[in-house]
Order: C-alpha cells, then sequence, then structure tokens
C-alpha cells in the first residue's frame, strides 16, 4: 500500500503484485485497512 494523492484528496493505493493472490487474501488486507481507519478517524 503507498498513499497517493489526487486533487487534494488522499488515497491510500492497494496493488495485488502476486499472481498467487486468492480473493480471501484481499478480503483479509482490505479488513485490516478498514479497522485501522476506524481506529484513525475516531
Amino acid at each position: 500500500m503507498v498513499p497517493a494523492k489526487h486533487q487534494d484528496m488522499f488515497y491510500l493505493r492497494f496493488a495485488v503484485c502476486s499472481r498467487l493472490t486468492e480473493e480471501r487474501d484481499v478480503v483479509l488486507a482490505w479488513r485490516e485497512v478498514a479497522k485501522q481507519a476506524d481506529t484513525v478517524m475516531k
């Protein structure tokens, strides 16, 4: 994950680079991102 900015809006870019990545891997990663975002935004 890397930060990105476009028109004064910040984003997190998530790149899946392994051909062995499965949907469950992405779901797990997204849940962690959402959990951390909730912590930061409180």
